[in-house]
């Protein structure tokens, strides 16, 4: 799977447990200022990509920049997958 499908993966997750009826979601959409409610959202996203793609999220990846946006989300999960 590359990092094209993994972003897409990524985006309907968010669109059907997140939707945000006035935002188009998009690879570049940032999604802390645009897209997420709440803090729960972020757990949640977290746990979705550990079951899905099989990485491990650590402490540290938790933070602004890493959850900018679903391009920056689909990048930290191929290097988990190939790290």
């Amino acid at each position: 799977m590359d990092k094209g499908e993994i972003a897409e993966q990524i985006r309907a997750f968010l669109e059907t447990e997140f939707p945000n009826p006035g935002v188009r979601l998009t690879d570049t959409t940032l999604l802390l200022e645009e897209w997420f409610v709440d803090s729960m959202a972020i757990v949640e996203t977290v746990l979705f990509l550990e079951k899905r793609f099989g990485v491990r999220i650590d402490r540290r990846d938790i933070n602004g920049e890493r959850f900018r946006t679903v391009a920056t989300l689909a990048e930290l999960v191929v290097e988990r997958r190939d790290g």
